[in-house]
């Protein structure tokens, strides 16, 4: 699922910048590589979701769960030869009668097959085989492309090639943070297209609208849709700060506060209406698959309110996190991104405002340190400024 893809990758970008581990950044990359050549829309936005089951080959007449992903050891073993073999096993988990769990299999689809995880680490690996941390590596990446060779033959499984406005908010973020802190303008570049296509094609100027299949549908965007979009937005916004992307972000923020926020339930919802009356009315407040569009907003609002110097958005955001204070208390692993928000609040924004051409160091520090409270400016001069709260200081 995009929406999968999209968070994992945000996830590994900020494991890699707190311990300066190069697998979390690698993952990172290969998410990247995956959203950019297998769910990428030829109008520059990312498609839903590829399916879990899939033809076993090009004969069967029924598709299996995992067909396309998952792997028999002895197949590993006739593809990449004893000795590859045994250390690509022995990295990726893989066993003789297969790593499924019953509990986790039952019908029976997955016996005998491998889902590959990395099992074990390089030099874990090197000890284990009695070689060298490069040997290890360079018979992993050999293994890695032989297996996909072969893999690409296979059935692929189905694509859902509908364009959701929400799910490509959540991509457009990960791929502008992951341009801006792995220095990569291909990833800036994709999240700059996806947006475009949002906003030409689900945006009317006063409506966002929930999805896009070779046509622009007829519902309207939920909060979530809002939400998600202008989380990217922001993200956006500090990697391409020249291009109005704030600007967006803030009308999308008016709309949904005009379309969505509900007094009595302190927060944004969701209604069903039949000839003007309200049949129903959902306030999300938990954070599953995906975020609550009220946590994401609560995020959105503290963040705004220090870029653009309005108050009212904070203020937005402390009643958003009132509502949800009980949970945060009682149950705070169902609200993670309430969290989140809440720490944003009680230890507040850091607003850098960065020249054109920071210096090396400086811009070097800025890409590899892990700032989760950060939004960004440009700014004018030499120096990068940092500031919280009404205090400034040089970042150095």
């Amino acid at each position: 699922m995009l929406y999968d893809q999209s968070q994992l990758a945000m996830s590994f970008l900020d494991g890699w910048q707190i311990s300066k581990n190069g697998s979390f950044r690698e993952v990172a990359e290969e998410i990247f590589d995956y959203l950019l050549e297998i769910l990428r829309d030829p109008g520059g936005a990312f498609h839903a979701a590829e399916d879990a089951d899939s033809l076993p080959n090009r004969n069967a007449t029924e598709k299996r769960e995992g067909a396309f992903w998952t792997w028999e050891a002895q197949e590993i073993f006739a593809l990449l030869g004893p000795r590859n073999a045994a250390i690509f096993s022995a990295a990726y988990g893989v066993e003789a009668q297969g790593n499924a769990r019953p509990e986790s299999d039952p019908h029976g689809e997955l016996q005998m097959q491998n889902t590959l995880f990395r099992a074990l680490r390089d030099d874990a690996l090197a000890v284990m085989f009695d070689c060298a941390e490069e040997e290890i590596r360079e018979r992993l990446s050999a293994s890695k492309e032989n297996l996909l060779a072969v893999r690409a033959k296979r059935p692929l499984p189905h694509r859902d090639d509908k364009i959701v406005t929400a799910w490509n908010g959540l991509a457009i973020g990960a791929l502008a943070r992951g341009g801006r802190i792995l220095a990569r303008e291909d990833l800036t570049a994709a999240a700059r297209e996806a947006a475009q296509f949002i906003k030409k094609e689900l945006w009317d100027g006063e409506f966002l609208y929930r999805a896009f299949r070779g046509h622009r549908g007829n519902v309207r965007g939920f909060p979530a849709d809002y939400a998600f979009l202008i989380s990217g937005l922001i993200e956006l916004h500090a990697v391409s700060p020249k291009e109005k992307w704030l600007e967006w972000a803030e009308a999308l923020q008016q709309k949904l506060d005009e379309d969505f926020w509900d007094a009595s339930q302190s927060g944004y919802v969701m209604r069903s209406e039949l000839a003007g009356e309200t049949l129903m009315s959902i306030r999300e407040d938990y954070d599953g698959a995906e975020p609550s569009p009220n946590h994401m907003a609560a995020e959105n609002l503290i963040k705004l309110g220090a870029l653009l110097d309005f108050p009212e958005y904070t203020k937005r955001a402390e009643v958003l996190l009132r509502a949800g204070s009980r949970v945060l208390e009682t149950q705070s692993f169902a609200v993670p991104l309430l969290l989140t928000a809440l720490d944003l609040h009680e230890r507040g924004v850091m607003k850098f405002q960065i020249p054109e051409s920071p210096e090396a160091k400086i811009q070097e520090k800025l890409l590899t340190s892990y700032f989760p409270r950060a939004v960004y400016q440009p700014g004018e001069g030499a120096a990068v400024t940092v500031c919280e709260g009404v205090v400034c200081r040089l970042f150095e």
